[in-house]
């Protein structure tokens, strides 16, 4: 480690990177060596007093703003309480990473997202069980200021002050004759989960030393010769991307196919928000396959456990029987037979068999 009364100098020479007290082992690429700090306090005076030297003196500069903020969470407490519950998770269940970071994301969507969306999908329901009479309100609405603007002779600018005015006042008393949640209620699970999904990358980028500018001790480095040397199949090390780029299209693939389970038979047209977030979501997924593919196999595990448990989540949503036992209201309007559409929408040539 670099002593911190030169670290923000020596960075405008050299780009250190954090070094294991364990020697033997590759992580993200680099052999990590048996270097004390004091001598590496000294490699670092040493190399800015010859920078003139140095042949790419002055190439790395001083952390931007962004990165400044990515090292101070990278570093706070709340990483640092994810990281204790993956390594906890691992130390109890005995169990390699691999198959460790499968259970942690296990316990994490079980006991605080599916809670978050069955509550959202509930709200999500009310709202839409309500929607019929706010349109038929619209229109009786629409209708009436029209008669109105004729006879007092407004201009449009008047007449739409008017109705916004007026379908605000009677579209919350529709609601609180409803009981209809507001939107934060109809949309909690992002401001949760992606949060979350945020942190618990963070927090295995760092325990696989893959974070340049945040600080470690002996713990990270202990954790991450396991993750070197508990992978499993084509990727035994977890601390460098896959080689294969498979991880990052199964995690791609699997991104794509909660959209598609969510939209269901796909009958229903897609129309201003919808559309728009339906085809947000597809180009987010496709464009964080690059992104994988750079990053170390275990955070792209942990993305991948994540979306294929969507994956199922999704699908037994779709289920009548399970909404009914969750207590989530099954509008008369859905398909009886959801998982026989699903199929006939991917696969047009079961509709014969």
């Amino acid at each position: 480690m670099v002593h911190p009364s030169c670290q923000r100098s020596a960075y405008k020479v050299v780009r250190f990177h954090k070094v294991s007290t364990t020697s033997g082992f590759w992580l993200g690429g680099k052999l990590c060596a048996k270097i004390c700090s004091h001598q590496a306090s000294a490699i670092a005076y040493r190399s800015f007093s010859d920078s003139g030297k140095v042949s790419d003196y002055g190439k790395y500069e001083d952390p931007g703003i962004l990165s400044n903020a990515y090292q101070q969470f990278a570093d706070s407490s709340w990483i640092n309480y994810v990281e204790c519950f993956l390594k906890y998770t691992h130390d109890f269940s005995c169990l390699p990473w691999s198959e460790s970071i499968l259970l942690s994301t296990f316990l994490m969507r079980v006991l605080v997202m599916s809670p978050l969306m069955v509550t959202q999908m509930r709200a999500n329901v009310k709202h839409q069980q309500v929607m019929p009479a706010l349109m038929k309100l619209d229109q009786e609405l629409k209708a009436e200021l029209q008669k109105t603007s004729e006879k007092l002779q407004w201009d449009e600018t008047t007449k739409t002050l008017h109705y916004h005015h007026n379908f605000a006042i009677q579209k919350n008393a529709l609601f609180q004759k409803h009981k209809v949640p507001g939107f934060f209620k109809r949309f909690m699970l992002p401001w949760v989960q992606i949060p979350l999904w945020f942190s618990m990358s963070v927090a295995l980028r760092d325990l696989t030393l893959s974070l340049p500018f945040t600080t470690s001790n002996a713990v990270v480095f202990e954790t991450a010769s396991q993750l070197a040397q508990e992978g499993c199949l084509w990727f035994p090390n977890l601390c460098v991307p896959d080689p294969y780029f498979v991880l990052p299209l199964l995690f791609c693939c699997a991104n794509l196919s909660v959209i598609e389970i969510y939209r269901g038979d796909g009958k229903r047209k897609l129309q201003g928000l919808n559309k728009a977030i339906i085809y947000g979501v597809r180009l987010v997924s496709i464009v964080m396959f690059p992104i994988a593919c750079q990053m170390p196999s275990g955070v792209v595990l942990y993305w991948f456990y994540s979306s294929f448990y969507g994956v199922l989540q999704a699908l037994l949503m779709r289920s009548t029987k399970v909404r009914t036992m969750l207590a989530i209201p099954v509008s008369p309007a859905e398909s009886k037979t959801p998982y026989k559409d699903l199929l006939n929408r991917f696969l047009p040539t079961s509709k014969k068999l």
